[in-house]
């Protein structure tokens, strides 16, 4: 994207046994949703200045489930377990 502002869709995808993070991201926002992550260095990396809204995923087997600095928002229905570290805490946002 090369545009001031912008977003990313992650849906139904499967992120497995990654060397670094599963998702990283350095811009703007992203929507993760109906998603397998599992067996990463980092699961989800939220850079400074970034927000991941998580809906609906399965993070496990990670050695960090979610990392800061920016922000990384929960729907409250993601099952985040099995991970060595949790990592920076998610806000819930109940939809």
């Amino acid at each position: 994207m090369s545009t001031s502002a912008g977003s990313v869709v992650i849906d139904d995808c499967t992120f497995q046994v990654i060397s670094n993070a599963g998702i990283s991201l350095m811009k703007w926002q992203a929507v993760v949703t109906n998603s397998n992550l599992s067996d990463c260095r980092i699961a989800v990396l939220a850079q400074a200045n970034t927000t991941i809204n998580l809906s609906a995923n399965i993070i496990t087997n990670s050695s960090i489930a979610l990392q800061g600095p920016g922000k990384i928002n929960s729907a409250g229905n993601n099952l985040i377990v099995a991970n060595k570290v949790q990592g920076t805490a998610a806000i819930i946002k109940l939809q």
